[in-house]
């Protein structure tokens, strides 16, 4: 394969979450923010699963099938999947939840097109604690998603909190507690919860070591993102870790 997985835990990580899930040769699994196809190949070749794949970036959708017309990838929104109701027994979203404009949307639309037993596949970068300032923003959005009240002038929310106020992410990072609670609200199961903080440190030397900066990889992930916003700014970035979550819809074994 030329291209590679470029996040935290790479496809050691995919095929250690997989294996937790005891899926099966034939088993229909669908990444979320699959890029160009990487992890989609990887799955069908390594374990004869039926992979599927959706994600924002035409560029990234071209690519992949330009290196192997034979994927299913399409071009999509992970949160209004063009998939029919209860296919899939694995949806993946590796370090992509946290990049969707609406993660509890996400995490709905996932929930819609698992099989009951299925499973839902969540890694990504968490805040271990949210600092008062966060804590009092998180507040202030559910107020807002709740209709509790407008937006204060001069309030500094990201544009994520603007577009969906949606309180599972602040900061550009997802708060694990509120992301439990969307799968507690969807009655799934959880398996899995592991704090995978030597992947995000072994990730970082790797990003240093090949971009010179993490303002250097930002740009090239993420160009068109705003460093600028206030937001971004005096994030703690002591508090951020990086998470594995397998949850299982309605608690049942798949067949």
């Amino acid at each position: 394969m030329e291209e590679r997985v470029f996040r935290p835990g790479g496809l050691l990580l995919t095929d250690y979450a997989v294996s937790a899930c005891g899926l099966k040769n034939g088993a229909k699994i669908l990444d979320v923010g699959c890029g160009s196809g990487v992890t989609v190949e990887h799955l069908t070749n390594k374990y004869g699963f039926v992979c599927s794949g959706i994600d924002l970036s035409a560029a990234g959708i071209k690519q992949g099938l330009q290196r192997n017309p034979s994927l299913d990838i399409i071009e999509g929104d992970g949160c209004a999947l063009p998939y029919d109701s209860l296919i899939f027994d694995a949806v993946l979203m590796e370090c992509s939840l946290s990049l969707m404009y609406h993660p509890s949307e996400a995490i709905h639309e996932a929930y819609c097109v698992l099989k009951n037993g299925g499973f839902i596949i969540i890694h990504g970068l968490y805040f271990k604690e949210l600092t008062d300032g966060q804590q009092k923003r998180l507040e202030a959005c559910k107020q807002l998603k709740n209709g509790q009240r407008e937006r204060a002038d001069g309030e500094c929310f990201s544009d994520t909190e603007i577009a969906a106020r949606d309180e599972c992410i602040i900061d550009g990072a997802l708060v694990l507690d509120e992301v439990r609670t969307k799968l507690d609200e969807l009655n799934f199961r959880l398996l899995v919860l592991e704090d995978r903080a030597d992947d995000l440190r072994e990730f970082m030397t790797k990003v240093i070591f090949e971009y010179g900066s993490l303002e250097n990889f930002r740009k090239a992930i993420l160009p068109e993102a705003d460093s600028t916003c206030c937001y971004c700014k005096d994030i703690p970035k002591k508090n951020l870790s990086y998470f594995l979550l397998i949850a299982q819809k309605n608690g049942e074994k798949n067949d």
